[in-house]
């Protein structure tokens, strides 16, 4: 931009023009205090936690009980898949890819539970109502 400025002062006879350009010349940052204004990038330091296989959890357990009690059953069902491909990841010593698929899995466990929780609580709502209403009839 200087040599710009520079350019149009040398080749310009009109005094305005060249007034105006000596007074942008002159308020002008120079390149190092706009460089020192500019916000400083902080790269983040990444957190790199050593993997364990033991701590690696497969949720195999809870799959199946949520399979077995849960209506919603395409979440557990899958849940149950994973969990056995979580143990063969952990097996094969891919950590990092068993740790993703058991954070996956833990989140599909906890959101078929509360399904099915609020289908079963549903549930007894409805067969307490119908024996409730069945003393009241007699």
């Amino acid at each position: 931009m200087a040599s710009y400025i520079n350019k149009i002062v040398n080749d310009t006879d009109n005094s305005d023009m060249t007034n105006i350009v000596k007074q942008m010349k002159r308020f002008q940052q120079s390149s190092s205090i706009a460089r020192n204004n500019l916000p400083k990038k902080s790269t983040p330091i990444p957190i790199i936690k050593p993997l364990n296989p033991n701590h690696i959890k497969d949720y195999y357990i809870w799959a199946l009980v949520a399979t077995i009690f849960c209506f919603f059953t395409i979440g557990p069902i899958i849940a149950l898949y994973d969990s056995k491909r979580i143990q063969k990841l952990k097996d094969n010593k891919e950590l990092i890819n068993a740790d993703k698929l058991s954070h996956k899995v833990g989140n599909v466990l906890v959101i078929s539970s509360i399904i099915g929780a609020i289908i079963w609580g549903g549930i007894i709502i409805v067969i307490t109502c119908i024996f409730f209403y069945g003393l009241f009839v007699q």
